[in-house]
């Protein structure tokens, strides 16, 4: 099991060297508060995949928790991820 973890974190390092993307752009970009509620689902679908990653992982929920610390009428900012 230990091996599998080790080989997706490699791949997600890889995936983050090519496509240039990092875990903070992605929530940045999921979370912003505009009027527009559609984010891509390949956003969505790279925050999963990374929510699967230990370190990652604490930082997509840091960032969710610091959201919900926020006003009520920025709340919307976390549903839409």
């Amino acid at each position: 099991m230990l091996q599998i973890l080790q080989f997706k974190e490699a791949a997600l390092k890889l995936k983050d060297r090519f496509i240039g993307g990092s875990v903070e752009k992605s929530l940045e970009e999921a979370t912003s508060n505009t009027d527009n509620l559609n984010v891509p689902t390949r956003i969505l679908n790279d925050i999963a995949d990374r929510s699967y990653n230990p370190e990652e992982y604490d930082v997509i929920l840091k960032h969710v928790w610091f959201l919900l610390g926020s006003p009520v009428d920025k709340w919307r900012r976390i549903i839409k991820v």
